[in-house]
């Protein structure tokens, strides 16, 4: 069985999270969300998410994450965002 993870915030707290992705053995695949497109490229380019990135999995909004053939999103904004972007992800069956 394997996984795959939507990352949602990728700034300093957000960005801490991509590396225990990366390595857990279930996760098989990893999108990056951020408004940031800087954000999301950094982690895009990084030549050890390879084999879990692909560039299809760049995402630069909630909403077109949410429509992504995703099993779940990880959720890692501002704290006064993740009700709501909770609730989204969830509608969207994630």
């Amino acid at each position: 069985m394997s996984v795959s993870i939507g990352m949602v915030g990728l700034g300093m707290f957000g960005g801490g999270f991509v590396n225990l992705f990366k390595a857990h053995p279930l996760v098989d695949r990893i999108a990056f969300c951020d408004r940031e497109q800087d954000r999301v490229r950094k982690w895009a380019e990084d030549p050890f998410m390879a084999h879990k990135f692909n560039p299809r999995d760049a995402y630069y909004s909630l909403d077109d994450i949410c429509r992504a053939d995703l099993d779940a999103l990880v959720i890692i904004t501002q704290p006064w965002l993740h009700a709501p972007q909770c609730i989204q992800a969830m509608k969207s069956g994630k």
